[in-house]
């Protein structure tokens, strides 16, 4: 059985499944900074910063006493994003251009845990790139800062 739905009935469903996750779910809006040796073989001038949101929860373990731990879990996002790459292509001195398409694997990410006042996760997502000669972009290497008590 198919069923067919509307983008406006779909944003609705996606609406009411996130507002029924409970409240152990949170967002963030986070700053995605790139770092790569090459792409396409070639000398990288720069790869354009992208803001996202980035999901994750916080688990609070409850004891008979009292609460034992709090703790960040299950940070995610989306698994390919879109940003900008200058490059210089071979034999020139001029920068070129270009949309790129990166996959993320929000699996491998590696936390900084930091004593804070706050129970979050940081500003920003420092993401490694690997270039394949086809110039896919895949992340090799993913870490946030994750703020505890």
């Amino acid at each position: 059985m198919k069923l067919k739905i509307t983008e406006n009935q779909l944003k609705r469903i996606k609406s009411v499944l996130t507002e029924e996750i409970g409240d152990q779910s949170y967002n963030r809006d986070v700053v995605m900074s790139f770092y790569a040796e090459n792409y396409k073989g070639l000398e990288i001038n720069d790869i354009f910063k992208k803001q996202i949101k980035v999901n994750f929860n916080i688990n609070i373990e409850k004891r008979s006493w009292g609460i034992d731990g709090v703790s960040v879990s299950d940070i995610s996002g989306p698994s390919k994003i879109q940003t900008e790459i200058s490059y210089y292509p071979q034999g020139s001195d001029d920068a070129v251009e270009e949309t790129v398409e990166i996959i993320l694997d929000w699996s491998k990410i590696q936390i900084e845990s930091n004593k804070g006042n706050i129970i979050s996760i940081g500003e920003e997502v420092d993401v490694l790139l690997e270039s394949d000669s086809n110039g896919v972009l895949i992340a090799k290497g993913m870490s946030i800062e994750v703020f505890n008590l």
